[in-house]
């Protein structure tokens, strides 16, 4: 299984392979694909031995293992006005066109704020909220999306709080907002 995330602004690739054992032919493998397909930018596996259809298993701590192969650990999108960072595991449309309209359909027909996110992934919509809106939150599962929803609002400046969590377990009070 192969997972393929381009940014539509920059062009770029993170490619990420699912696998159940690791090969040392990867590493060629990723190296003469870089060559053939400059725009590839990283390539990334996820090793998993469990018993399960889930692409990408999560340990207790919500972080899915990837081991870089080669090349960068994230990519750069820029959707409805705001600039995220994409890891190998992180959700993001697969249409980044798609995802600009979206985002910006949304901002257009919210008025007011605070703004609460749930299943934010890396942060897109979060942030292009508290951008109109002058605050929001994002609430996500996956750790390494948080970090990198946490580090694009810190990049942007957005008004943005990100907490790693799920729906039924996040309990929110007004000491979150910043």
């Amino acid at each position: 299984m192969t997972t393929v995330s381009r940014t539509r602004w920059f062009g770029c690739i993170l490619v990420t392979l699912v696998a159940s054992g690791m090969d040392r032919s990867l590493g060629a493998w990723a190296h003469r694909v870089g060559q053939a397909c400059p725009e590839i930018v990283g390539v990334h596996a996820h090793f998993s031995d469990a018993d399960t259809n889930a692409i990408l298993d999560r340990d207790e701590d919500g972080v899915v293992e990837t081991r870089r192969i080669s090349g960068a650990d994230e990519i750069q999108e820029s959707v409805g006005g705001v600039t995220v960072r994409v890891g190998p595991t992180d959700f993001f449309q697969t249409h980044p066109a798609v995802a600009d309209q979206l985002v910006r359909h949304v901002v257009g027909a919210v008025d007011v704020g605070p703004v609460l996110d749930l299943y934010c992934g890396v942060g897109a919509m979060t942030l292009a909220l508290a951008a109109k809106c002058g605050w929001a939150m994002g609430v996500e599962e996956g750790a390494a999306a948080v970090d990198r929803a946490r580090r694009s609002a810190n990049d942007g400046g957005w008004p943005a709080e990100f907490l790693r969590g799920d729906r039924k377990s996040t309990r929110l009070n007004s000491s979150h907002r910043t």
